[in-house]
């Protein structure tokens, strides 16, 4: 069975350098890659550490914006080109702003 070429994108969280989790995720990717070729199915493997992207998630919790760099991590991972920038957002209704009275001062 041959065709489309799959994307397995791999998203680390480890501390160290290397780290654990960064092996255990590199194995995982080379086990499923090796599978998914016993049956014909061509793989891409792309790794992401969360460290390197760390920055430019707060910023875009922040802002609603990724930056370029989280915008290539977030269509491997979704597998989306341009999703809206609303599914990306983090809305926290807790946050908002009070309302502002706009009742004229007596005269």
């Amino acid at each position: 069975m041959t065709g489309r070429t799959r994307t397995l994108a791999v998203v680390t969280a480890g501390l160290s350098q290397p780290s654990s989790t960064m092996m255990l995720a590199d194995r995982l990717a080379e086990a499923t890659s090796a599978r998914l070729a016993e049956r014909g199915i061509p793989t891409e493997v792309r790794i992401f550490e969360l460290r390197d992207v760390a920055l430019d998630v707060m910023n875009n919790m922040l802002t609603g914006f990724p930056s370029p760099k989280l915008d290539a991590v977030i269509e491997a991972v979704t597998g989306h080109p341009d999703p809206p920038v609303h599914d990306r957002r983090v809305v926290q209704p807790d946050r908002r702003l009070p309302a502002l009275d706009l009742t004229p001062f007596p005269a």
